[in-house]
């Protein structure tokens, strides 16, 4: 589990949409360990521990076998990783590791020809703060909110950010454990082609990656709306 927080900032010097708050990860880290997982969070100079304890969980963030040697290794182990789009996560490519991309905040990621080791996204909800609605993935396409790099340039935009719900973090986990086991459902592959193609032909945007089936849904209902 790859999560960025604020404390990447104080290095940083940057206010980004990126980071979110290690403990809305604890109901998904209980499921998976309740599953058996051996769950690891992963990173370095983390703000907080998550404040959950079981056997199959180590906040490896803060153990003092923390190294760079370990990081690597402990990617080529794993069965899977669920990353919020960390730069950590590219050594899991390294092994081919499959990823899950949850609760992402960064909307220029979608112009990127991301590698094919990201089996699903589902980004974190995007409201117009101003309206106080929630936009749709073409919302985001029809307002140009893609082409925003800064913190500041959302901010302008009255762009808020918010997390996904413990339930739709432990679906998609759910989808790519089923995805792991047997491949996209035929439900997957028919809706992601729906979209992607609609988006090429609206916006002229390029997708390569699958989105997570119940995010798809949700885009499909505005469609037919």
């Amino acid at each position: 589990l790859a999560v960025r927080d604020p404390s990447y900032r104080k290095h940083s010097n940057e206010l980004t949409n990126r980071d979110n708050d290690i403990n809305e990860f604890k109901p998904l880290v209980e499921y998976l360990c309740n599953k058996n997982y051996k769950v690891l969070r992963m990173g370095k100079k983390m703000k907080e521990r998550l404040d959950f304890n079981h056997n199959n969980f180590t906040d490896y963030a803060f153990h003092n076998l923390n190294s760079d040697f370990m990081d690597i290794f402990l990617f080529y182990a794993s069965n899977f990783v669920i990353s919020t789009g960390s730069g950590l996560d590219a050594v899991a490519s390294l092994f081919r590791k499959k990823k899950l991309y949850l609760n992402s905040g960064e909307l220029n990621s979608f112009n990127f020809r991301l590698n094919s080791n990201i089996s699903f996204i589902y980004p974190k909800k995007v409201f117009d703060s101003k309206k106080n609605i929630q936009l749709s993935l073409f919302d985001i396409f029809e307002k140009g909110l893609d082409k925003l790099t800064t913190y500041e340039d959302y901010k302008k935009r009255n762009i808020l950010f918010k997390t996904l719900s413990p339930v739709q973090m432990i679906n998609a986990t759910q989808e790519m454990e089923n995805f792991i086991e047997n491949g996209y459902s035929e439900d997957s592959k028919r809706n992601n082609k729906l979209i992607n193609e609609y988006l090429f032909k609206k916006y002229k945007i390029k997708i390569n990656f699958h989105w997570s089936n119940e995010y798809l849904s949700q885009q499909i209902e505005r469609i037919n709306n």
